[in-house]
């Protein structure tokens, strides 16, 4: 019989439950999930007001989201899942204008008919783009104006960015807005020629609610309101080969991959409370995170990337209505000088009668 491999996931935000569920799969492995806050789901957690139980922030699945849904499949959610025809707005000069379909689209009063035969032809071509290597090296904001040209980016890409994204868009790859098109573009009914997007009953918290109880049937272990404050590990020296050395990049040392064979490293992640020793540990909470959780005088190329990553802030106002605001559920906002980035009626596509009859709308700044 084999010995039971403990492993820590470091974070309980949607990658670090699914890593769970997945290594928990195994009968030789138990899993410890450590979570900072007081419930996991991280960007996917709920939120509670009076007897209003919906997403923290706003969230929906669409059709592209094949590994989410299989999630949700997975964990029993599948009869949830619901489908929904979606509409959007877009706010600009003092104007409120629909976005939703082909004749919205030719009365669209910020573009010209050259404009808009450009956008038409610059998504397509953004949609046939197989490999998003072939952009590496671009910024979002050249890439934008190679393919819809510098008229159509400063009136409608230039905004978005900004919004979205402030004075990062100048540092933020090509590749970031081609797999923004493509997942949106993915979203569309060809059949009825408009949006389409979903949810798991309530909200995206019920898969991490899901996932929460699926983990503890399997007998793992969550510990919630528990930080991560270290991690240290230990190996034989005599036995660390180069081979380890190349698949791991948390050890260091050297050795003959050929004559030498690997001891397993120790690993001992301690919390404020106590220090646990471990097979394995992954950690899925954001790079600035791990920089912390890693000993001071650790040094390996990989912790430089995680000093190199960039992170925004948001700042999310949750309206809880007693009437619709708008028919759409997102309105783009092209005016810079707008408080908040954009403006999303998610009860537009969740039913409100599961919010006592009360509509949400997210007010999201990125900062």
């Amino acid at each position: 019989m084999s010995r039971i491999k403990r492993i820590a996931v470091v974070g309980g935000g949607i990658g670090g439950l699914a890593a769970s569920l997945e290594l928990s799969k195994s009968p030789d492995v138990f899993v410890t999930l450590y979570e900072k806050e007081s419930q996991s789901g991280g960007l996917c957690s709920s939120y509670r007001w009076k007897d209003v139980v919906c997403d923290r922030f706003y969230h929906v699945a669409l059709s592209s989201d094949t590994e989410t849904l299989r999630l949700g499949r997975d964990l029993g959610l599948g009869n949830r899942l619901f489908w929904k025809g979606s509409s959007s707005g877009f706010y600009g000069s003092g104007k409120l204008v629909s976005m939703s379909s082909a004749f919205d689209f030719l009365r669209f009063p910020f573009l010209n008919p050259v404009d808009k035969l450009r956008l038409g032809l610059g998504i397509l071509t953004a949609v046939r783009i197989r490999d998003p290597q072939s952009l590496s090296g671009l910024t979002a904001p050249v890439w934008l104006t190679q393919v819809f040209g510098r008229r159509l980016y400063e009136r409608i890409w230039e905004p978005l960015l900004r919004s979205k994204l402030g004075e990062g868009r100048f540092r933020t790859s090509a590749s970031f807005m081609w797999a923004t098109i493509n997942r949106l573009y993915g979203a569309r009914d060809r059949s009825r020629r408009r949006e389409t997007m979903g949810g798991f009953g309530r909200g995206v918290w019920m898969l991490a609610e899901a996932a929460e109880k699926e983990l503890r049937r399997r007998g793992m272990e969550i510990k919630t309101d528990t930080a991560v404050t270290g991690l240290r590990w230990s190996m034989d020296d005599s036995n660390t080969s180069a081979a380890l050395l190349e698949e791991n990049p948390f050890l260091e040392g050297g050795g003959d991959k050929e004559t030498v064979i690997p001891s397993p490293p120790r690993f001992f992640l301690r919390t404020d409370e106590t220090e646990e020793e471990f097979d394995r540990v992954l950690l899925t909470v954001p790079d600035a995170a791990i920089e912390k959780i890693l000993p001071p005088g650790y040094f390996h190329p990989f912790r430089t990337r995680l000093k190199e990553t960039e992170y925004l802030g948001i700042v999310c106002v949750l309206l809880v209505l007693r009437r619709p605001l708008t028919p759409y559920y997102v309105i783009n906002l092209l005016d810079a000088d707008l408080p908040f980035t954009g403006v999303i009626e998610t009860t537009n596509i969740y039913s409100p009668e599961d919010f006592g009859g009360r509509s949400l709308v997210y007010l999201p700044r990125y900062v």
